[in-house]
């Protein structure tokens, strides 16, 4: 039986009110670590889009093209421009993109960086538990919105 013309405007009307998905963007050069990282991020939170960008270059192309994530996360050690000097450009596309900068060495051999860019949130990640915690955490607070405040995390 064909569909009507309302029960297809209903349909539309329905999807139309869905609540667009929540958007991440990943900036690493290790494709492996950014399938990892988007691996654990589908485990929290499905429904969430995920881009992946490789490059500074890449990303702020793809920023200035008009994506806008809810959340980014840049590696600190990219081959071509470190994290907070990449996160100082995105800044200048749109100010209020949250983004976290994320490494797995020594934060005392970044804290000079944090010293130009205190509004980071610098998270260290080794492993993949800490990887599993980092993408539950980044969920819970940049997707899902949770206040951890109450829980002490």
């Amino acid at each position: 039986m064909a569909e009507s013309s309302l029960e297809r405007f209903i349909e539309r009307e329905q999807v139309s009110k869905e609540k667009p998905k929540k958007k991440v963007l990943i900036i690493d050069d290790s494709k492996s670590y950014c399938k990892i990282i988007t691996a654990f991020i589908g485990v929290h939170a499905p429904k969430c889009e995920i881009r992946e960008a490789h490059s500074h270059y890449f990303t702020l192309k793809t920023l200035k093209r008009g994506y806008a994530p809810d959340l980014i996360t840049v590696d600190f050690k990219l081959p071509d421009m470190d994290g907070v000097r990449l996160a100082q450009e995105i800044y200048k596309i749109n100010e209020i993109f949250p983004i976290i900068i994320i490494t797995s060495g020594n934060l005392n051999d970044i804290m000079k960086y944090v010293r130009k860019a205190p509004d980071h949130n610098i998270k260290r990640v080794f492993s993949k538990s800490e990887i599993n915690n980092f993408a539950q955490w980044m969920v819970d607070k940049y997707i899902h919105r949770k206040s951890y405040l109450a829980s002490g995390r």
